[in-house]
């Protein structure tokens, strides 16, 4: 499983995903604070076997 995190522009909600907690926060004052401009996204990445028989 791939997951990326970013910083959304504006606040939301706090994504489920536990990638990147806490990176995302600004200063005191901010409008991005407890992860709420913080956006994920995860996949499943699947790697075939390509040896032979």
């Amino acid at each position: 499983m791939i997951t990326v995190a970013w910083q959304g522009m504006t606040p939301i909600s706090a994504p489920a995903s536990t990638c990147g907690t806490g990176l995302y926060d600004g200063e005191t004052g901010a409008k991005c604070v407890n992860d709420l401009c913080r956006r994920t996204m995860s996949t499943i990445v699947r790697i075939a076997n390509l040896a032979s028989p």
